[in-house]
């Protein structure tokens, strides 16, 4: 740890000569405001369940959120971004949830009312004089919604046959989830300026099935459906961000793909599903798992557009260290501009934790 934070506030705190005026140049310890839409997932649902009965929120520990403790005790956006000298507003504590407007059970038709809400929670200075950053991320239960309750304590031919009949609507599912991300970035970029929006690419539901399978002794169900539906969603995020509707210079999309190209769950050394990273539900995540989030969500926020990893990190998690000549959080103009040679990108140094 004393390593890490010397080496990450040399890179990163050392000289910031202005605030930055564009979107493009904004470096991690510019960021004054945090804030986050979506689900269960971004409130810390289940964190530190032992069973059923003893599931609630612990947003202070939310992968993009938390503002519990430090480094030391809870890898967060919030804290890293602290740790790097960033004056700091909005993240979730145990006394508030701060500007984290997420709830369990949250689908892309509710990101509209989450970003109305956001937007009358900040103050007029803020609104206008600091960097923002904004974190979505919503999907799991569009594709699950009465389909993972139906599926999963049924057997694997029954189960294969349910996610079938609902793949049959899968264009319609991704319109839907398009138009709902779509209303809620209006709202926001209509009342929002110095804005950097991470929206956090769906993970496979067929890796959450595995997980629970491997508990429960049953043979998960095929992943290829869940795989498409995957896909579709975040082919939906994908297009919104290419079409650059929302693109200004004070205001930019970045789609941040963290575990979207996993196919199964992930394992520990001997091969076996790592239930270490999951609550007691084997779905949401636990203390370890909100960690590695964080520090995937943070690797792919220096890394370049079309370059971002997108498998699971191993533990100890190791946060990617700023590419000097390039120090600034990653959008779709300065990973071109920035980076004249991509093998650069591959060469830059990780730090544990």
């Amino acid at each position: 740890m004393i390593a890490y934070t010397k080496v990450i506030m040399a890179s990163f705190v050392s000289s910031v000569p202005q605030m930055a005026t564009s979107v493009h140049n904004v470096r991690p310890s510019e960021i004054g405001v945090v804030a986050a839409l979506g689900d269960s997932f971004s409130v810390g649902y289940g964190v530190f369940s032992s069973g059923v009965g003893t599931f609630d929120s612990h947003p202070e520990v939310s992968f993009s959120m938390g503002g519990e403790g430090d480094l030391k005790k809870h890898i967060t956006i919030p804290n890293i971004l602290r740790k790097l000298g960033a004056s700091l507003t909005g993240y979730s504590t145990k006394e508030s949830t701060g500007l984290n407007l997420a709830f369990p059970g949250a689908q892309s038709s509710h990101l509209h009312r989450q970003a109305v809400e956001l937007v009358q929670r900040f103050p007029e200075e803020v609104k206008s004089n600091k960097w923002k950053l904004l974190t979505i991320f919503v999907g799991l239960n569009d594709m699950a919604g009465e389909l993972f309750q139906r599926v999963r304590f049924l057997s694997p031919s029954s189960r294969n046959e349910i996610i079938k009949r609902n793949m049959r609507g899968l264009d319609t599912l991704r319109d839907r989830y398009k138009g709902n991300l779509e209303d809620a970035l209006r709202v926001l970029s209509s009342h929002l300026n110095r804005t950097i929006v991470n929206i956090v690419s769906v993970p496979n539901m067929a890796t959450f099935f595995e997980a629970q399978a491997s508990a429960s002794r049953l043979v998960p169900s095929t992943d290829v459906d869940m795989r498409q539906m995957c896909d579709s969603l975040n082919s939906a995020i994908e297009s919104i961000v290419k079409e650059g509707s929302f693109e200004r210079d004070d205001f930019t999309l970045v789609q941040q793909p963290l575990f979207s190209s996993e196919n199964e769950a992930p394992k520990t050394s001997t091969g076996a599903v790592d239930t270490a990273l999951f609550a007691s539900d084997l779905f949401h995540l636990s203390q370890k798992g909100q960690s590695m989030y964080a520090a995937a969500l943070w690797n792919n926020m220096l890394e370049p557009v079309g370059a971002k990893s997108s498998r699971y990190l191993t533990y100890p998690y190791r946060l990617r260290s700023p590419n000097e000549d390039c120090p600034y959080i990653r959008t779709s103009k300065n990973s071109d501009t920035c980076d004249g040679n991509r093998e650069v990108h591959q060469q830059e140094k990780f730090i544990e934790i």
